[in-house]
């Protein structure tokens, strides 16, 4: 049981509170905190979300895409299928993700996995972008040396 003036908890045979000393024995200067049953769809889970598969394949898609991508960038490998795969997987992600977080927001969800999705598709189409222009300029640089080594033979 719990005092009325302190809210302390107390055992049942108690005749003053512990915490303030007030007599408990009068029946108003007790109480029983009521106990709220709960009820079965008491809180939504994100299967609720009509959103959520929307975000998971944004997600998705954003992570192979910026690892397909990096593995461009960093290694060369893939080449221009890879190149091109990943510049629709980003396009195709980032649509995808925001059609998800659209429909969570107008159930009331918040859409993590689709946010995750935008991002990271924004950064495989930033990294295509930055891989474009590190090929156009290598090829650029290489034929520029190509053509100044044909002036420098020995």
């Amino acid at each position: 049981m719990f005092c009325k003036k302190c809210g302390a908890y107390n055992e049942d045979n108690a005749t003053f509170c512990s915490g303030c000393g007030e007599n408990l024995t009068k029946e108003d200067n007790l109480y029983t905190p009521e106990i709220i049953p709960e009820t079965e769809n008491s809180a939504p889970s994100s299967a609720d979300d009509p959103g959520n598969t929307f975000g998971l394949i944004s997600m998705i898609i954003g992570i192979a895409g910026t690892v397909i991508e990096l593995g461009c960038c960093c290694c060369g490998t893939y080449g221009l299928i890879g190149q091109g795969f990943c510049f629709l997987a980003g396009i195709a992600g980032f649509v995808l993700g925001f059609l998800g977080n659209k429909k969570s927001k107008e159930a009331g969800f918040k859409n993590s996995k689709a946010l995750v999705g935008i991002i990271l598709s924004i950064i495989t189409v930033l990294l295509f972008i930055v891989n474009i222009i590190l090929t156009v300029a290598g090829l650029a640089l290489g034929a520029g040396l190509g053509f100044m080594s044909s002036f420098m033979s020995y």
